[in-house]
């Protein structure tokens, strides 16, 4: 009975052991596979107006795009593997420019900055009217375009300066 005991006993740390080390063989596969995941490409789809990210494994993301200004002309530009700008433009000389971050590990894109110049909302001196937003890292699938221009067109993000 005791050797029966003694067997049983070594038999279950044994099955334990492994156990442990094949969740940690898991964990390691798991922390590899996301260090490997990599960017392939950013761009922008004028046609369908939005941003496609492709990744390494062959996934692709699209997001769509915010126009901030009605009836413009965009502009797109690679900033480096994760990031870009994005610019509204429309015939009167107004400009918005966005910049935007894609984080790999939760697969989501963000807002993280907005400039804009909008040269004809001058007041009695002259000054033309500069906004900036900044450390905005909002997820562009929650953002209403409209309520997000309302917002940002407004004297605690606005100055009006007089250009050089």
């Amino acid at each position: 009975m005791r050797y029966f005991l003694l067997i049983f006993v070594c038999s279950f740390l044994s099955c334990k052991s492994n156990v442990k080390q094949d969740s940690s063989f898991s964990k390691e596969n798991l922390i590899t596979k996301k260090e490997t995941l990599k960017l392939k490409s950013i761009s922008f789809d004028e046609r369908n107006f939005e941003f496609v990210i492709s990744l390494s494994n062959g996934q692709i993301n699209k997001f769509e795009a915010l126009e901030l200004l009605v009836d413009s002309v965009t502009s797109f530009k690679k900033i480096d593997s994760n990031s870009f700008e994005f610019g509204n433009g429309d015939h009167y000389g107004n400009h918005i420019s966005m910049f935007f971050y894609f984080n790999i590990s939760d697969k989501t894109l963000y807002l993280k900055k907005i400039d804009a110049f909008f040269p004809f909302k001058q007041d009695t001196l002259g000054r033309n009217k500069y906004c900036t937003m900044d450390n905005l890292n909002i997820d562009i699938r929650t953002i209403d375009s409209e309520q997000l221009f309302d917002e940002f067109n407004t004297d605690k993000y606005c100055e009006l300066r007089k250009d050089n």
